[in-house]
Parts: C-alpha cells; structure tokens; sequence
C-alpha cells in the first residue's frame, strides 16, 4: 500500500494530479491535501474525485491513472 496526496492547484487548469508520496514530483506541502492510504492509484483517485478534486494521476508515479 501506498500513501497518496493530491495537488490542491490545477495543472493546466484542469486537473488535480494524485500522487504518492514517494513521488519526485510531489507538490509543496501548502499545495497539497493528503487523501489516505491506498492499494492503488485507481483508489485513490477515486477518493479524491469524492471529496471534490478534478483528479488525474501523475505521469511520473501514477502512471497507470494517467490520462491527460
């Protein structure tokens, strides 16, 4: 399991990129909301879409969740 964040700014002004914690592309820390542990990127880019977020996964460490 893997602990996620997502990115409280838009990239692009569309998405709010989710990644986990080990990411070297982690959003600042005042940027950022921590959503929870999770078995998967599928996971936790679902959380976040619940709690209001435009949610992509990132490029780098969510790459089966990303889509644009």
């Amino acid at each position: 399991m893997s602990y996620y964040i997502v990115n409280n700014q838009k990239n692009d002004g569309q998405y709010n990129e989710v990644h986990a914690h080990t990411c070297a592309y982690l959003p600042h820390p005042d940027n950022s909301t921590p959503i929870g542990e999770f078995q998967n990127c599928h996971d936790a880019v679902d959380k976040a879409a619940s709690l209001g977020f435009n949610p992509d996964g990132c490029m780098h460490c969510c790459t089966p969740c990303h889509n644009g």
